[in-house]
């Protein structure tokens, strides 16, 4: 509905202000570097310049093992 259009919104403009005005930097890097490698912003890390073609790999990967524990249950809420 209409309603929660809008607050979906409003919900992902305050995390866009949020991610603009969080300091270069500051942003916390993931310890599981697997997950780097195919990651678009890998150079904003110092973590390779390019992201790797997923499609192109030479091992099999093990996307559960990549992804680990990441859940929507497992991701912090952003307080508003």
């Amino acid at each position: 509905n209409q309603d929660e259009i809008e607050k979906d919104a409003e919900r992902i403009t305050n995390i866009i202000k949020q991610i603009e005005d969080t300091p270069e930097g500051s942003f916390i890097k993931t310890d599981h570097l697997k997950c780097c490698d195919y990651c678009e912003f890998r150079s904003l890390c110092r973590r390779g310049i390019s992201a790797g073609n997923i499609l192109h790999q030479d091992e099999d990967i093990d996307l559960d093992q990549i992804l680990g524990d990441l859940t929507l249950e497992n991701i912090e809420e952003i307080s508003l």
